[in-house]
């Protein structure tokens, strides 16, 4: 993903420092491995275990957003040249697509 507008990816929660801010917020800090001067995000919480825990989500979005749209490029060619899919619930499958379409289109304005 070379046309991105956020920091490329990949990321990660600094989770062993995690800190309170001033206004005493529990806050663990995201870096850009690329450039660890880079911060993407300073992620809260109401306690320092969820402060964690959002960091290490928002940390992996990058990864995660790559991962969903190589998945709808796999899925869009293999309908398209008519594979069966083997779905348990095929009548899942048009509000997964549109929930993943919707969720890229979120990160990729």
């Amino acid at each position: 993903m070379s046309d991105t507008k956020y920091t490329p990816g990949p990321w990660r929660a600094a989770t062993d420092h995690p800190y309170t801010t001033d206004a005493g917020t529990d806050c663990v800090s995201v870096f850009a491995l690329s450039d660890a001067e880079k911060r993407p995000a300073r992620v809260h919480g109401d306690t320092e275990e969820q402060a964690i825990a959002n960091a290490r989500l928002i940390a992996v979005a990058p990864e995660l957003l790559e991962s969903l749209t190589r998945a709808m490029v796999w899925l869009n060619k293999a309908e398209a040249d008519g594979l069966h899919l083997g779905c348990a619930a095929p009548n899942d499958l048009p509000q997964c697509r549109a929930q993943a379409e919707a969720a890229i289109a979120k990160a990729t304005p």
